[in-house]
């Protein structure tokens, strides 16, 4: 196996230039230092959006660093600004209402009936909006500034044919 790491700063310029693991299924979400990342199940190169990047790919793990503001350390905006589920309430009606944290996307993660899959990216200056398919959809608000795609591929030898 073959790690490769491709960087991507959130500059507004480049956002074409990301690749996008649509339709492709979450193994687990999480927050670390200041990165927010998002594994993928392996064997990835199943995918189409994949397949036309990487045909050689194993495994991909993205991680967003997550972007913090303020003045003297203190900090006043950034990381990780708020996660929202598109949710039917007969209370509060249909729209996106907030999940009060990463812990529990995860255990909603864990108790739908499908594997959580990930959708789309929208890449504006230092700010991102990732949409995900956890039951329904869901939208992670982040400020970063940048993104870390880090493949793991398989040797020459092993892969696939397109």
């Amino acid at each position: 196996m073959i790690k490769k790491v491709e960087t991507y700063v959130l500059d507004g310029n480049n956002a074409s230039n990301i690749p996008l693991p649509h339709d492709c299924e979450i193994k687990d979400i999480r927050e670390d230092d200041d990165y927010l990342i998002i594994d993928f199940e392996d064997d990835i190169s199943y995918y189409d959006a994949i397949r036309a990047v990487h045909p050689d790919a194993q495994t991909l793990t993205v991680r967003f660093h997550l972007e913090y503001g303020g003045l003297n350390g203190v900090k006043a905006y950034g990381g990780l600004q708020g996660i929202y589920q598109h949710r039917r309430s007969k209370k509060h009606g249909n729209g996106f209402m907030l999940v009060k944290s990463l812990k529990k996307l995860r255990k909603l993660m864990k108790e739908c009936g499908f594997p959580a899959t990930y959708l789309y990216h929208y890449v504006a200056y230092h700010q991102v909006i990732v949409e995900l398919c956890v039951n329904d959809s869901t939208l992670l608000m982040l400020w970063a500034d940048s993104v870390e795609f880090e493949w793991t591929l398989k040797d020459p030898g092993e892969a696939d044919q397109i």
